[in-house]
């Protein structure tokens, strides 16, 4: 496959981070961010046709103003930064602006030839993993996969988009079953290895995308509905072996005993978050002490005297960021999803009904995550957006 320029730079921009792992070169990342960002706009500058593709897609505008406002309102609230950054908030920033690269470039690639998109995006997060492999050790006490520069949450996040790709790929290049079990084998061995909640949540999600879409792929008969009934048992049975031969089994039952560490128990449905609960009940008094700008992003450690930074993507928009971050936030998921929302009522096929778990599995990961931090989100976010923003005649039966 040749190696054009915005296919380069997706590629590396995702593997940025097990790069430096690899290379730890002072330096490096910023060096990487900002070649990025100016061969982006050089390639915009250069190809006005898919520059318009760009700028005809609203939700592209307001996450940009996002970014922006939270880049802005972190520095005029001077929040303090860590030693990642040495205090820089230039290099703090660079960090995002290149996510919005990789958004734009696989919004135009994928419009242009799905199929190629999609096995440059195997290859990318593949390499990612070969690459995090390489440099992970179990952890002491609990088994799992990790290094100094890759959290074992990122490498299972990474991995569970992995698999969604794989089985959009499957269903555009019409691959047999049996590649899309081949193509599963590295982000499940990376899923399990990493003891990570979201990670595992995104394979339950994966795997119903797959029975799903193959039920809707050639309609429902007594014969698909056995082969569903069937299914459901063998995904029942490996949750169970999962969740009691398995370290990211055992973190999903200790869930509500990590969350006495905290002493918080609201008696709504939050409490089902274990540990994760902490962050919305702290996160929403800060917004209610600051609700029009928020306490400014990544501020919650500091704010509150708190380990860890928040975790939870929609709180950043409404905690760190406000009524004006939240507002700005809501209206980007609600102009892709309206646009999604028009696509199914014209009908759902398979492509379409993964794109559409595609967005669910990112909704779902916010709750407990920070998305706009890292790179691998967006080839997702992109291709839900090329689907849903399409009029072109070429998605009407997918």
């Amino acid at each position: 496959m040749k190696l054009n320029l915005p296919y380069f730079l997706i590629l590396l921009n995702i593997n940025i981070q097990p790069i430096y792992g690899l290379l730890p070169i002072h330096g490096l990342r910023p060096f990487l961010y900002l070649l990025t960002i100016l061969l982006t706009i050089y390639y915009f500058l250069s190809h006005r046709s898919e520059f318009s593709l760009i700028r005809r897609y609203k939700p592209f505008y307001i996450y940009s103003c996002l970014l922006i406002y939270h880049c802005i309102n972190c520095y005029v609230q001077q929040v303090p930064l860590g030693e990642d950054t040495s205090g820089n908030y230039f290099y703090f920033f660079l960090q995002f602006f290149p996510n919005l690269c990789v958004l734009f470039l696989t919004y135009v690639t994928f419009i242009k030839d799905e199929k190629r998109t999609l096995k440059l995006l195997l290859y990318a997060f593949s390499f990612y993993m070969l690459l995090a492999f390489s440099q992970v050790t179990p952890e002491e006490g609990t088994g799992r996969l990790i290094s100094s520069d890759i959290h074992p949450n990122m490498f299972a996040q990474l991995a569970g988009i992995g698999l969604m790709l794989g089985l959009l790929y499957n269903s555009f290049c019409l691959h047999s079953k049996l590649m899309t079990i081949a193509v599963w084998v590295l982000p499940v061995a990376s899923i399990l290895g990493c003891g990570s909640r979201n990670g595992l949540s995104l394979l339950f999600l994966a795997i119903t995308a797959f029975f799903v879409s193959n039920i809707i792929s050639t309609g429902i008969n007594y014969k698909k509905v056995a082969s569903f009934i069937l299914a459901l048992f063998c995904i029942s049975f490996i949750i169970i072996y999962i969740i009691n031969n398995t370290e990211v089994g055992q973190r999903m039952v200790d869930m509500q005993s990590k969350a006495n560490e905290y002493e918080m128990h609201t008696g709504t449905i939050l409490d089902i978050l274990g540990e994760r609960e902490v962050y919305y009940i702290l996160g929403w008094y800060n917004f209610v002490s600051n609700p029009v700008f928020g306490i400014g992003l990544r501020n919650f450690a500091y704010y509150n005297n708190f380990i860890h930074p928040l975790h939870s993507e929609y709180m950043i928009h409404l905690c760190e960021g406000g009524f004006v971050g939240a507002i700005l936030y809501c209206r980007f998921l609600w102009d892709i999803s309206k646009g999604l929302f028009s696509r199914i009522r014209s009908g759902l096929r398979t492509k379409g009904c993964l794109i559409v778990f595609m967005f669910i599995a990112y909704l779902f990961v916010g709750v407990t995550g920070r998305e706009m931090y890292y790179s691998y989100f967006f080839p997702l976010l992109a291709i839900v957006s090329a689907y849903s923003n399409s009029k072109n005649s070429k998605y009407d039966n997918i």
